[in-house]
């Protein structure tokens, strides 16, 4: 073992020398895993057989680390601020060390990576271990950083701990990092080498480490949230409106923001500020907005100056009801819809509809926010055709460059009382936005019936890349479209509607058994996944009675999320072969040119029930 001298010339074992606390009895127990899906008690330790029944439970590649493209991080959130000098000092000491240092938010993500070791750089890299890419545990099984935070404790795996096989090589201690006030996990501190180079003092560098930078977050946190709080208190000081403050890890409302508004009507404040509250305050962005709530009010919110320098994601709110629900006058049902496309008669999801109905005719410009697939530019477009069908509407999809819809918005936007619908606000970069507000100021305050309208839909999104403040200041309305999952009683109406526009003279029904499944599915999707089913529904049985049999295999599994159209013909494939197999799990493997671990696996991440 190789050893080094600290100040006083006592000598101690180095954090990195080598050492093999697993055995080859985990490799063995890991192997036999796979195949009778459970491991014996005492042959690996207690946290590392748990996660392996999570990565088991969230169906994880035993085989390789394949993460989907990385995505974008925060540049300058209050964790990376907090751990840069640290990281920075330590790089210094880790240069010639086989060795690196990885520092992760909350959900896994990689934010930054220190290692001067060109070999084991170039191992992070071929598996994903590097910035952008998430480690969570649903996504790289056992590691040190995804296990330290499903087990919310520091964790170290070694070699064949590993869920994944790519990830064998190599040792992991990763160190949960915790908000310094409410104790909130904000990240991991992870230390990872080759397997050959562990040693279990690994855990005490990481653990010290992650302590330092909650030390740092301390000094920085506070002054933050001190900061929002003074902000707060002057601002309930000021006037004798319900005041609310905002940020990342903190919510704060005084007596009359509670008395005005229940808890429904809170959270749908609260989602209708959010892209307001993504955008960097500043000068003359305090204007008013408007937010349609559950309860039938209209609540005017405007967003307070802050201090100059005030970062996104936070703010103080003034809130005062515009109108309340008794107030509300009648409008025209939202039956007529049901012509365009858009149907249901859940009181939320009704609502909804009469908002966005209301302030279209109004000429109100507005946002309406919501998960994927709930419906927002088809309700948006619905809108439009029904209230102004005379007039010009053109939908523009922002994900794409300006360059494929900036000559489209200024002349649809040159037409008398036309629609603009701006389909992915949060998906413009910070050029683009500039574009698009350049397009549309000049027509914000324009007088009279020929003022076109503006429609953009948004979906928040964890990490904030550009600054909408432009965009929302001139945005003042704000919906928020439902997700499906909160309106489940109207999935048979939906699915009417579907059927009769995809099937081409189809006529099936629905048995009762099939809505009461459907109507128990999370729908993570939302109504673009339903379209999805209705689909392949339509492709099996075009009259008759569709049961819970018919359904396909991604509606009657207990999946978490969407499956890809290549995942669902992997799972009519499994089905099929298992039916074929008479249940026989291996032959139907063998029938497949599978490993019975890989069926095993694929069974259970589709919710397969054999025959």
């Amino acid at each position: 073992m190789r050893e080094t001298g600290d100040s006083t010339g006592r000598r101690r074992p180095a954090a990195l020398s080598g050492c093999d606390p697993s055995g080859p009895q985990v490799a063995r127990a890991r192997s036999a895993f796979f195949v009778d899906d459970d491991v014996t008690d005492g042959q690996v330790r207690a946290p590392i057989a748990a996660s392996w029944r999570r990565a088991r439970d969230w169906n994880v590649d035993a085989e390789r680390i394949e993460l989907s493209r990385p995505s974008e991080t925060e540049a300058d959130s209050p964790l990376l601020r907090a751990a840069r000098p640290i990281l920075d000092e330590m790089s210094d000491h880790f240069t010639n060390e086989p060795a690196s240092l990885i520092l992760c938010d909350a959900q896994g993500v990689v934010l930054d990576r220190r290692s001067g070791d060109a070999v084991l750089n170039r191992r992070m890299d071929a598996v994903c271990l590097a910035p952008g890419h998430s480690y969570a545990e649903r996504a790289a099984g056992t590691n040190g950083i995804g296990t330290a935070l499903a087990e919310n404790r520091p964790v170290q795996v070694f070699g064949h701990e590993h869920y994944a096989e790519d990830l064998v090589s190599l040792a992991c201690a990763g160190s949960p990092i915790r908000h310094p006030v409410h104790g909130g996990l904000l990240g991991v501190l992870d230390l990872t080498c080759w397997h050959r180079d562990a040693n279990p003092l690994m855990g005490t560098v990481a653990l010290t480490l992650g302590r330092r930078i909650e030390d740092a977050l301390l000094s920085q946190v506070g002054r933050r949230e001190m900061s929002l709080v003074d902000e707060f208190l002057a601002a309930c000081e000021q006037t004798r409106s319900a005041i609310f403050a905002v940020d990342d890890d903190l919510l704060m409302m005084n007596r009359l923001a509670r008395e005005l508004l229940g808890p429904d009507d809170q959270a749908a404040l609260l989602a209708g500020t959010a892209a307001v509250l993504d955008s960097a305050p500043g000068p003359g962005r305090d204007r008013e907005f408007l937010v349609d709530l559950p309860t039938g009010a209209t609540a005017r919110v405007r967003r307070l100056p802050g201090p100059e320098g005030e970062s996104r994601g936070r703010g103080v709110l003034r809130v005062r009801l515009a109108t309340d629900a008794r107030s509300r006058r009648p409008r025209r049902g939202t039956a007529s819809y049901r012509t365009f496309g858009v149907v249901g008669s859940a009181p939320l999801w009704r609502r909804c509809v009469e908002s966005v109905d209301r302030h279209l005719a109004e000429r109100n410009w507005m946002i309406l926010d919501g998960e994927p697939g709930v419906g927002k530019t088809v309700l948006a477009v619905a809108a439009h055709r029904l209230r102004k069908p005379a007039s010009h509407l053109f939908v523009a999809d922002l994900a794409e460059p300006s360059g494929t819809w900036s000559h489209e918005v200024a002349e649809a936007l040159q037409e008398d009382g036309a629609t603009v619908v701006l389909r992915h606000l949060e998906a413009v970069d910070p050029v683009d936005a500039a574009v698009l507000a350049d397009l549309i100021e000049p027509y914000w305050e324009l007088p009279g019936p020929d003022r076109p309208t503006v429609v953009a839909t948004y979906t928040d999104r964890d990490v904030r890349t550009t600054d909408l403040a432009a965009l929302t200041g001139m945005l003042a309305v704000s919906v928020t479209v439902p997700p499906l999952r909160h309106h489940a009683d109207d999935i048979e109406d939906l699915l009417a509607v579907l059927v009769a526009r995809l099937g081409r003279g189809a006529t099936p029904s629905f048995s009762p058994a099939a809505i009461r499944h459907l109507r128990g599915n999370p729908w993570p999707g939302n109504v673009a996944q339903l379209r999805h089913v209705a689909s392949k529904v339509l492709a099996r049985r075009r009259a008759g009675t569709v049961d819970v049999d018919d359904l396909p295999i991604e509606c009657r599994a207990t999946v978490r999320r969407v499956l890809t159209p290549l995942e669902s013909i992997e799972c009519d494939a499994i089905a099929g072969a298992l039916v074929d197999a008479g249940g026989d799990k291996a032959r139907a493997a063998r029938q497949l040119g599978m490993s019975r671990a890989t069926i095993y696996r694929k069974i259970r991440e589709f919710g397969i029930t054999p025959a």
